[in-house]
């Protein structure tokens, strides 16, 4: 017999306020060693002329390895905006959803948060920005 972990309330609740219509322009994994962090950026207004805000969107994971607790699975992601003020912030989560206006030109950044020792993880992001 399969065991399937239930589907968290939360998360299912966010994907319906935020990600109704989401396809993603980017997906990609990437490893977060441990006691590190992995940021990643991008410049969302900035590649659109004449746009004074976009609707960026986007879910990630940890990839489960057999073997690992629920505890090992566990990261903090947070973004921030050009002026490096904190507008997404989740901590200790094994999956998340963010969504946010972008309104400034410049470089957002997206950091993943792995505080434990030993314990390297796989991230799997899928990320998009679009006009409301």
């Amino acid at each position: 017999m399969d065991y399937e972990e239930p589907l968290d309330e939360e998360i299912l609740r966010q994907w319906e306020e935020h990600m109704v219509g989401f396809a993603p322009d980017h997906m990609f994994t990437f490893q977060v060693k441990s006691v590190d962090d992995m940021v990643l950026h991008d410049h969302p207004l900035d590649r659109q002329d004449g746009v004074t805000q976009t609707r960026v969107r986007g879910a990630w994971y940890v990839n489960v390895d057999d073997g690992m607790s629920d505890e090992d699975s566990k990261i903090s992601f947070m973004v921030l905006n050009p002026k490096d003020e904190l507008i997404v912030h989740t901590l200790d989560v094994k999956e998340g959803i963010f969504a946010f206006n972008a309104t400034m030109k410049g470089q957002y950044s997206f950091i993943f948060s792995n505080e434990q020792k030993n314990k390297r993880k796989w991230v799997t992001v899928a990320y998009s920005s679009d006009n409301p």
